[in-house]
C-alpha cells in the first residue's frame, strides 16, 4: 500500500521578531521621507498593530504607536493611536489636526495590563462629516468598541501631504515627550476604513503584500528596518532592539 501525503493549505507567515523600546532612553523609529508619498493617508484609513507594555502610561502621558506632527499649528498632523491615562482611567485616542487649532480627539476606554500582547486598530470613516459625528472606530483586541467619546470636535480628517516625518513610538510637538516602554509588531497602514471582520482576518499573521488597500507594515523580521507592502519607506532606528517576543 502506498501512502501519499495530503497537502493542506499553506500556513500564513508568522512574525519572527518584534521591536523593543526602552522609554528611559527614548527609543523610537522614524520614517524619514518628509514628503511621505508612500504613506499618504486619504480621508479613509486604518492604522493598526500589536503592542506589549512593560510599563503603563503614567497620568497625563501621551504615548503613540504612530505619529506625524509638525508644531506649532501646522496641518496634516496625527497621533494614532494615542495611549493615555486620564484621571486614573486608561484610554486610547485618535488625535488629528488639519488646520491651526482645528483638532479632533476621539477616545474610548481600554484597560491595559503589562506583560501581554494587545492588538489595536484605529479606523477613520470619512462618511461621517459633521463635528458631532463619530469619525473614528476603535477595534481593540478584534472587537469594535462602538461609539467613542468626542473630546474635541474639529471637523477635518484628511491627512495628505503633511511635511513631518512619521514616528513610531514618539512625537516631537510637545516639550514633555513620552515613549512606550515595551514592544510593537506588525504596525500597518491601509488607505481604507477596515471592518472588524477584515481586521480580525489580518491581525494574526504577517499581512500579505497583495492585501486590498494595504500600504505597508513593519514586522522587524530578520532584524531588518525595511517595511513590506506595496509602498516602502526608509525607517531609521533610534535605539529600538530586535526581539524574539512576538504576538503571532
Amino acid at each position: 500500500m502506498i501512502i501519499r501525503a495530503i497537502k493542506g493549505p499553506l500556513a500564513a507567515p508568522v512574525s519572527k521578531r518584534s521591536i523593543l523600546f526602552d522609554a528611559s532612553t527614548s527609543d523610537h523609529c522614524v520614517i524619514t521621507d518628509a514628503a511621505q508619498t508612500g504613506l499618504d493617508l486619504g480621508s479613509d484609513f486604518t492604522i493598526m498593530g500589536w503592542a506589549y507594555f512593560n510599563t503603563l502610561p503614567a497620568e497625563g502621558d501621551q504615548e503613540e504607536m504612530t505619529s506625524k506632527w509638525l508644531n506649532p499649528g501646522n496641518d496634516r498632523n496625527w497621533l494614532l493611536p494615542n495611549f493615555r491615562r486620564l484621571s486614573g482611567t486608561q484610554v486610547v485616542e485618535a488625535v488629528v489636526q488639519t488646520a491651526s487649532n482645528n483638532i479632533r480627539i476621539e477616545r474610548v476606554t481600554w484597560t491595559l495590563s503589562t506583560g501581554v500582547w494587545r492588538h489595536v486598530a484605529v479606523c477613520n470613516d470619512a462618511s461621517q462629516s459633521g463635528s458631532a459625528d463619530q469619525r473614528f472606530r476603535f477595534v481593540l483586541d478584534g472587537v469594535d468598541q462602538g461609539v467613542s467619546t468626542i473630546a474635541a470636535n474639529g471637523t477635518g480628517v484628511n491627512q495628505r501631504t503633511g511635511a513631518a516625518d512619521v514616528h513610531i513610538n514618539s512625537f516631537t510637538a510637545l516639550s514633555a515627550l513620552s515613549f512606550v516602554d515595551g514592544f510593537f509588531d506588525e504596525v500597518a497602514f491601509f488607505d481604507a476604513a477596515l471592518s472588524e471582520a477584515t481586521i480580525n482576518s489580518l491581525k494574526d499573521a504577517v499581512i500579505p503584500d497583495a492585501t486590498s488597500n494595504f500600504l505597508c507594515a513593519w514586522s522587524w523580521d530578520g532584524d531588518s528596518l525595511t517595511s513590506h507592502g506595496p509602498h516602502t519607506n526608509l525607517l531609521t532606528n533610534n535605539g529600538g532592539a530586535f526581539d524574539a517576543n512576538v504576538p503571532i
